[in-house]
C-alpha cells in the first residue's frame, strides 16, 4: 500500500472515531504527517501527525497546494473562504520566536488561488474563539462560506480539535496509530527486554522524543542513543513525557564516502492533506533519504546535522577571513570564511533557535567551508534594497535585534526597524523589505567550527531548514 493511501486510512480513522464533523462546519483542516521507508523491508512508519504545517518548497510547489485546496473549494460552490493563520510566539521556545503562517507572500497565493474561482478570500491571524467561523458554523445561511483552517484549531469548543487528533502529543498520536487500521506504522518501542548487542552496529539503536514537544527531526527534542549493555543508565530514560522508539534505518539514508560504515542519515518524509467533511485530499508528499546527517559523538549519543538551507543568490558576497570579499557561488570547500560568535551561543547548530543576548557581545573568527549546495528559489526578501535573501520557507536564519534583544530569525520574520550586524560589527536599521517573486539560484555554506558567517555584509547561520 502507497503511503499516501496509508495516510488518508490514518486521516479517515481519526476524523471517524473523533466523532465526525460539527454539523454544517463547512470546514477543512491543513494537516501533515511524517514518516520513513524502512531500507530492505520498504515499510513505512510514520513518526507523528501535525497541524500548523508549513507550506516549504519553491513556489510552484506551493501554488500547487493551494490550488488543490481552492479546487475543492469550488466544488462545494462556495464564495468566501476564510483562512484561519497564526502569527504568535512559539511559547516552547525559548526567545518567543514568532512564526507567521500562512506568511504574507502565501497569501498573495492563496488569495489568487481562490480568485481563479471567483472566491473571495479573507485572512484572520490569532482570532481564535472571536474567528467568523464561530459565527457562522451550524447556520445554513452561511453555505457558501468556507473555514479553512491552517493553525491548529486547538481552541475550538466543538469537535474541530478532535478531529485533528495526534498533533503534538506523541503518546496521543501513538495511542491513536495503535488502534487504526494502519497499527502497522507505529514504530515499535525500544526495550532493554528484546535488545541484541550487535558488534560495531553503524546506526543508533533508539530515538528519544518527549511528548508534549514538537519532536520532528529539524528540531531539538530528538535525541538518537546507541544502547550500551555494560554501561548503560537506562534508567535516565524512565522520566514523565519521555519515549524511547526503535531507531527505523531509512530508505536511502547510507551514502558510501569511502570510510568502513558510509554516512549515515534519518530520513523523513512527509504527506501533507486537507480533511473536509466531504473527503480527504492528498495535497503534496515528498521524501527525503538523506534528511539529517546522524554522527556518533560518544559511546553512546548522536548528533543530528540537518541539511543547510538556501539563502544567498547567485553573485552574493561572502567576507573571507582574510578581509578581501568572495561571490558565494566561487566559493570552494577548505575556504576560510568570517565568522562571529555571539557570547555564549552554543556551536550546536540548532543551539541557535533559542539563543538571544540582550547585550551586542561576541568574537570575530573564521570558519572554514565544509560544504556548498545551491537550489533554485523562486522568490526572495529584498532589504534596504541591496540585500537579496532567499525566500523559501524553508531558509537559513540572520542575526537580528529585535526589541532590544539579539537573536536568530528567519527572513519572513524580519521587520522594519529591526537591526541587523554586518561585518565591522555595525548596527544597520531595516528600513524597507520587499517580497519580489523571481527565480534564481541560491546557495548555501555549510562551516565549522563556527556556523555563521557574514552574507551581502550582515551575519547569517547556516541553520537548517524548518518544516
Amino acid at each position: 500500500m502507497s503511503v499516501e493511501a496509508k495516510v488518508l486510512n490514518l486521516v479517515n480513522y481519526i476524523t471517524g472515531s473523533a466523532g465526525g464533523w460539527p454539523n454544517l462546519s463547512r470546514a477543512g483542516i491543513v494537516g501533515s504527517v511524517d514518516y520513513t521507508i524502512e531500507s530492505g523491508s520498504d515499510d513505512i512508519y510514520f513518526y507523528e501527525l501535525n497541524t500548523n504545517v508549513l507550506n516549504t518548497g519553491g513556489l510552484s510547489e506551493q501554488k500547487d497546494v493551494y490550488s488543490q485546496i481552492a479546487n475543492y473549494a469550488a466544488t462545494q460552490s462556495f464564495d468566501t473562504a476564510y483562512v484561519y493563520g497564526v502569527n504568535l510566539p512559539r511559547l516552547h521556545d525559548q526567545g518567543n520566536k514568532i512564526v507567521k503562517n500562512p506568511t504574507n507572500a502565501q497569501q498573495v497565493m492563496i488569495s489568487s488561488s481562490f480568485a481563479d474561482h471567483n472566491i473571495e478570500t479573507i485572512f484572520e491571524y490569532n482570532q481564535k474563539t472571536a474567528s467568523t467561523y464561530f459565527n457562522q458554523r451550524g447556520n445554513s445561511n452561511y453555505n457558501s462560506k468556507f473555514h479553512l483552517f491552517i493553525e491548529t484549531p486547538s481552541f475550538s469548543d466543538d469537535n474541530l480539535y478532535n478531529l485533528a487528533s495526534g498533533s503534538y502529543e506523541k503518546e496521543e498520536f501513538r495511542s491513536i496509530l495503535s488502534s487504526s487500521p494502519e497499527s502497522n506504522s507505529l514504530i515499535p518501542l525500544f526495550t532493554t527486554s528484546s535488545y541484541s548487542q550487535f558488534n560495531n552496529w553503524p546506526y543508533p539503536d533508539f530515538i528519544q522524543k518527549y511528548s508534549g514537544y514538537d519532536s520532528s527531526i529539524s528540531g531539538d527534542n530528538i535525541h538518537p542513543y546507541t544502547y550500551e549493555t555494560s554501561s548503560f543508565d537506562w534508567n535516565r530514560f524512565n522520566e514523565v513525557g519521555s519515549i524511547t522508539e526503535k531507531f527505523i534505518i531509512g530508505s536511502g539514508s547510507l551514502v558510501d564516502d569511502g570510510s568502513t560504515y558510509g554516512k549515515r542519515f534519518m530520513s523523513n518524509g512527509r504527506v501533507i492533506f486537507l480533511t473536509t467533511p466531504e473527503k480527504t485530499i492528498i495535497l503534496k508528499n515528498k521524501y527525503d533519504g538523506q534528511y539529517v546527517h546522524i554522527q556518533k559523538t560518544t559511546s553512546d549519543y548522536w548528533t543530528l546535522k540537518s541539511n543547510f538551507s538556501p539563502l544567498g543568490a547567485s553573485g552574493s558576497l561572502v567576507q573571507m577571513y582574510d578581509g578581501s570579499t568572495t561571490q558565494i557561488q566561487d566559493i570552494e570547500v577548505g575556504d576560510l570564511v568570517k565568522s562571529y560568535h555571539p557570547t555564549d551561543m552554543s556551536l550546536m547548530e540548532l543551539g541557535a533557535l533559542s539563543y538571544t543576548n540582550a547585550e551586542l557581545s561576541g568574537t570575530m573568527s573564521g570558519s572554514v567551508v565544509m560544504e556548498l549546495k545551491s537550489e533554485q528559489v523562486d522568490y526572495h526578501y529584498l532589504i534596504n534594497g541591496s540585500i537579496k535573501l532567499a525566500g523559501d520557507n524553508t531558509q537559513a536564519v540572520v542575526y537580528v535585534n529585535k526589541s532590544g534583544v539579539w537573536c536568530w530569525r528567519y527572513p519572513s520574520e524580519l521587520a522594519v526597524n529591526d537591526v541587523l550586524l554586518d561585518k565591522n560589527a555595525n548596527e544597520v536599521t531595516i528600513t524597507s523589505i520587499e517580497e519580489v517573486q523571481q527565480s534564481d539560484t541560491y546557495y548555501s555554506l555549510d562551516v565549522e567550527d563556527i556556523d555563521t558567517y557574514f552574507l551581502s555584509d550582515i551575519l547569517v547561520h547556516n541553520l537548517p531548514p524548518r518544516k
